[in-house]
């Protein structure tokens, strides 16, 4: 064990490079398109008065088969924030070519 863990969020193909490096020890991968599908989710029930499914702090949103879920709701300066669920990629745990990763790659492309 190290007593300082390099981490940071992305995996994209810079964060894999570092990793096979040994210069990063992990990665936050939050799933991009599941966290806009429930931005959308709140948009629409904002924007059509359904007040009664917006997050609220103190709750643990949970939605089957989501990629983000759980996730808490907590509040924040402005309002009420959602602490997703995230995963990490660890050298330990997943390779850097497996090809569940393709994805972030071909966002960070088309960037």
């Amino acid at each position: 064990m190290k007593d300082v863990i390099f981490v940071d969020s992305g995996n994209f193909p810079i964060d894999n490079k570092l990793i096979d490096e040994g210069k990063l020890d992990c990665s936050v991968v939050v799933p991009c398109s599941p966290q806009g599908v429930l931005a959308m989710k709140i948009l629409y029930w904002y924007i059509n008065g359904m007040t009664d499914k917006l997050p609220v702090p103190g709750e643990l949103m949970i939605e089957e088969g989501a990629a983000w879920s759980p996730a808490t709701v907590i509040e924040g300066p402005v309002g009420p924030v959602i602490q997703e669920n995230c995963g990490l990629l660890c050298p330990q745990d997943v390779s850097t070519t497996d090809p569940i990763l393709l994805a972030n790659e071909v966002i960070a492309l088309e960037k």
